[in-house]
This record gives C-alpha cells, sequence and structure tokens, in this order.
C-alpha cells in the first residue's frame, strides 16, 4: 500500500496499513485524517527479526557473500478505534494513539513504540524496543532523547556536526 487506509462506520474507524514500517504510514495517515502534529521515531533496528534483505537480486546473485542492502521487515498492520469526536473530554488524540500504539505492539510488526505528548498539542510517536541477535525485546532510549554537550569553543558546522554524530553513535551502540 502506498498509504494508510481509513474506514469510518458511525463511531468507529478502521485503520489498515501495509508497508516496510506499517507504523509510520498509519501515523502519517491517522495524522492527515484528523489534522494531527504527531511526529514518529523508530528504534534503531539491528537484528535479522526486524529487518530483511532488500538487495537488488542481480547484485545479489553476483556478490553472494556481501552484506547487501536491509530494510525494516513490517508488514500488514490493521487497528480499529473511537472516532475522536464519539470520545468525551479532552484528550481524544492521545486516546487514540494510545489505541493505535497498543494494537501495533500485539501486532507481532517491528518494533515496540509507546506515544509522548510534547509542547503545543503535539504527540510523538518513538521507539522504545527492538528485537535482540535471540528475537527477544530489548528496550532501547529514543534517539533524539540523548543529551548533547560539548565545550564551548570556535569551530566550523561539520566539526560540530561531527560531535554530535560521535556523541550518538556512542550511545547507540
Amino acid at each position: 500500500m502506498s498509504a494508510a487506509a481509513l474506514q469510518h462506520q458511525g463511531q468507529a474507524a478502521t485503520l489498515k496499513a501495509n508497508a516496510p514500517r506499517p507504523l509510520m504510514q498509519a501515523v502519517e495517515g491517522i495524522s492527515e485524517e484528523y489534522g494531527w502534529i504527531v511526529d514518529f521515531e523508530d528504534p534503531l533496528y539491528r537484528s535479522q527479526f526486524d529487518l530483511a534483505d532488500s538487495t537488488d537480486p542481480g547484485w545479489r546473485a553476483s556478490h553472494p557473500t556481501e552484506k547487501g542492502a536491509l530494510r525494516v521487515s513490517g508488514g500488514l498492520f490493521e487497528s480499529n478505534f473511537p472516532e475522536p469526536s464519539s470520545i468525551p473530554g479532552a484528550n481524544a488524540e492521545e486516546r487514540v494513539l494510545e489505541k493505535l500504539i497498543a494494537d501495533y505492539n500485539s501486532s507481532g510488526n517491528p518494533g515496540k513504540f509507546a506515544v509522548r505528548q510534547q509542547a503545543d498539542g503535539r504527540y510523538a510517536v518513538v521507539g522504545v524496543a527492538r528485537k535482540d541477535d535471540t528475537g527477544k525485546d530489548e528496550v532501547v532510549s529514543a534517539l533524539l532523547d540523548t543529551a548533547i554537550s560539548f565545550p564551548v569553543q570556535r569551530r566550523d558546522a561539520k566539526a560540530t556536526l561531527n560531535l554530535i554524530v560521535d556523541t550518538l553513535t556512542a550511545n547507540t551502540a
């Protein structure tokens, strides 16, 4: 599917996504449908349980022992949730997103996620777990939660960017 599909049935809705990163597709679809601002961050996937080989078959045939290209190995995902207009109170957006995430986390697709409320009515869906090399869930910190600090000194933009990347790399190894 190129985009998530939403069907409305009175006071309920069904969302279907089918992509290597189905939750991202679902979050984009629900954001567009309801006009919500929802940021999305995958965990850093690393195991065969979350990733699939997407190498061009011709290249793979001539390079059978090379690493190749990987993609997230997600697939079909479906969630049923109440229409936001049918939820009493001021937290309808959060309740719908929580239901979407709960359904995703039990779907068997890669990663586990959580909803975080941000400033100014924004939400973020962030990866909080991935599979380890044995297939068990491994809790991870969201990459964008990494605190970054370095000494104040004169440096060019490239040196500053390298410090940021080095800090992120050290915290995700």
